[in-house]
């Protein structure tokens, strides 16, 4: 199930939670704060069941949205020993690797790189997918497992790639269900497909995650979506990383964010939902 008010994201314990910083405190001092106050809306699409069109989008305003700017933002979802020692100690191997991107100074990522990153990018995701439970689409079991093994699950994949520095701190998740899905709605958020994409100063990140996205096809739909959009694809690792040259403006990763559910949408939409931040 998702995680309750006082239940850890990870460990699953009750108890007092503390706060988990959507963007690393340690990356203000290079980007600084600049705005007032972080926008989130968040949107819903279903399906109506008797004509099996999709219905028309309905907005609200999303729990993000509040004074602050996106890089001070926090949600209270982790114990103190997940905050304070696990994922504490997941920051600090793999920040000198984000510190060097965001500086847009990217270093020839090995395989052990690459691991930690996307690792990283694993689990800020399945922090910021609680600022909207209806499309948290990673399961109690996912996220044990995660703990666990310290590494993103297989049924991900984690691309990177070079942003100007533009409105940094914004983020876009969309969370959605396709045909022949089940989803039991006790468990996760009513869906089990995500896209999450964001950005801290000048490197983009983007993780997917769907129970399909495994084996050869997963590979193949990686590297394929790294050509095309001049990403790396640093999960599954690779021993061949590749640095990419394209620099995404605001308007451009956002549309890289929502592409492979967008391409999807027309047969595969049952419910969705997505969620901006700036």
């Amino acid at each position: 199930m998702s995680a309750s008010r006082n239940e850890c994201l990870f460990c699953g314990k009750a108890g007092r939670l503390t706060k988990e910083h959507l963007n690393p405190r340690w990356l203000r001092r290079y980007v600084g704060l600049w705005f007032t106050n972080t926008s989130h809306s968040v949107s819903i699409r279903g399906i109506a069941i008797s004509t099996g069109t999709l219905g028309p989008y309905q907005f609200s305003r999303g729990k993000l949205d509040r004074p602050g700017d996106p890089h001070s933002q926090a949600l209270r979802v982790l114990c103190a020993h997940c905050n304070n020692v696990r994922m504490s100690a997941l920051q600090e191997r793999a920040k000198k690797y984000l510190r060097s991107m965001v500086l847009g100074n990217w270093p020839q990522l090995d395989e052990r790189g690459q691991h930690l990153v996307a690792t990283w990018a694993a689990m800020n995701t399945m922090v910021r997918e609680t600022a909207h439970p209806p499309t948290q689409a990673t399961s109690k079991e996912e996220r044990l497992e995660f703990v666990n093994k310290m590494e993103a699950p297989p049924t991900w994949s984690v691309w990177i790639g070079k942003y100007s520095d533009v409105q940094s701190g914004v983020m876009n998740h969309v969370g959605w269900n396709e045909p022949g899905d089940i989803v039991d709605p006790r468990f996760n958020g009513g869906v089990c497909r995500q896209a999450t994409g964001f950005v801290m100063g000048k490197l983009f990140m983007l993780t997917i995650s769907m129970p399909d996205n495994v084996g050869d096809a997963r590979q193949t739909m990686g590297d394929a979506f790294a050509q095309q959009y001049d990403l790396s694809l640093i999960w599954p690792t690779t021993p061949r990383f590749t640095t990419p040259q394209t620099v995404y403006d605001w308007r451009g990763w956002n549309l890289v964010a929502r592409e492979i559910p967008r391409r999807r949408a027309g047969v595969a939409f049952r419910t969705a939902a997505e969620g901006n931040s700036l």
